[in-house]
């Protein structure tokens, strides 16, 4: 949203102003009015100043004290201030300065996340926080924000694994945009201990058990598509072996073995290896 000059009021206001100071001879009553508009956003050079010249004895001429600045209503500029000399075919000069305002700092954004805590949890959570830009000056909101879940709060609880992702907009029309990802644990991460582990010979059978690294796993079950390997120390998956497929050489330590099919566990027995 491009704004022009704006007074503390927060209203969006029109910056004229109007100067008739003459040097020289004569009375030739030189006027230089101008109307500016600020940066929008952080590092953007699209302020803009419409100058305007009466009064006097044409013909008129000006000169910027920037090198880069050759029209008199300029466009395309930064942050900072312009200075206009104009002087008429008396003689007569007046100089006017006109100060490019925006944003001091980028409109920026941070998350700060906290995975869900066990697996089939929702307790995720996303604190935000956006500054710079040009906030709004209403007391509801410094920022207009959108999250892709739809949520009107910037905190977000109760968050289930997902992808989010979130859009700031400053009073300028400037946005930023950033996203979060919350992963859920493996199913088998916390408290795998208390997870019962039903021997299933009817599904397969491994053996040695305990083992030295290499087994054995004898399918009784033709359906059984997957075997998944879990370490009981970290709660992570070993290796998901398809039927076929050599097994892996495990290292010492506890697992939990799963037979699947089409996806659901079917069966499963615990293992333990001593090397």
């Amino acid at each position: 949203m491009k704004t022009q000059k704006k007074f503390k009021t927060g209203f969006i206001m029109a910056a004229l102003f109007t100067s008739a100071f003459t040097f020289g001879q004569g009375t030739s009553n030189l006027q230089v009015s101008f109307v500016s508009t600020e940066v929008n956003c952080f590092g953007t050079n699209d302020g803009t100043i419409d100058v305007s010249i009466s009064g006097g004895i044409q013909p008129y001429t000006y000169v910027w004290n920037n090198e880069n600045v050759a029209s008199l209503n300029p466009s395309g500029l930064p942050i900072g201030t312009y200075i206009i000399s104009v002087s008429d075919a008396s003689g007569a000069v007046v100089e006017e300065s006109i100060e490019i305002t925006g944003p001091t700092a980028p409109l920026s954004m941070t998350l700060d996340k906290t995975n869900i805590s066990a697996y089939g949890q929702g307790d995720g959570s996303i604190d935000a926080e956006i500054t710079g830009g040009i906030p709004f000056k209403s007391a509801i909101a410094p920022y207009i924000f959108t999250w892709s879940n739809n949520s009107t709060t910037l905190d977000q609880t109760n968050l289930s694994a997902g992808v989010y992702v979130l859009t700031a907009t400053d009073y300028n029309g400037c946005q930023i945009t950033k996203s979060c990802v919350l992963f859920k644990p493996n199913v088998f991460q916390n408290n795998l201990e208390t997870y019962s582990f039903d021997k299933s010979p009817s599904v397969g059978n491994i053996y040695p058990n305990p083992s030295t690294g290499n087994v054995t796993i004898e399918l009784n079950d033709l359906s059984v598509d997957e075997i998944s390997f879990y370490s009981l120390r970290t709660g992570q998956q070993i290796q998901t072996n398809f039927k076929n497929e050599m097994l892996p050489t495990l290292e010492g330590g506890e697992y939990i073995i799963y037979f699947k099919s089409k996806g659901e566990v079917i069966g499963s027995e615990k293992l333990k290896v001593v090397n």
